[in-house]
């Protein structure tokens, strides 16, 4: 399901008109969400889309995982497979995680 667009209104040389809103790409919300869930603690320096989510990365533990595989099944409105997709989820990235939340919402 999509979102619907977003408008931001902005002042004009002849009143007030409307533009649409730049809406976060899905990698950018994925971003999000894992920073916010491993907090600043256990968010390395540099951190990006190709950190990895456990070892060498944000080292999130299982219950971290799991809020993040929730939080991301809320904000884009679909449930992962716990057998098949929530494995590959502990070994990704953010940029990982982002290309299977793609692939779902064009695959239903």
């Amino acid at each position: 399901m999509r979102r619907p667009p977003l408008w931001v209104i902005l002042p004009g040389p002849i009143g007030l008109r409307r533009e649409p809103m730049s809406v976060p790409s899905v990698l950018d919300r994925v971003l999000q969400i894992v920073t916010s869930v491993a907090g600043p603690t256990r968010t390395p320096a540099g951190a990006g889309p190709d950190t990895p989510l456990c070892d060498g990365g944000f080292w999130l533990d299982s219950i971290a995982l799991v809020e993040i595989v929730t939080a991301c099944e809320a904000e884009f409105q679909l449930d992962f497979d716990p057998a098949t997709e929530i494995p590959q989820a502990a070994q990704a990235t953010p940029r990982k995680l982002a290309a299977m939340i793609e692939a779902r919402n064009r695959h239903g």
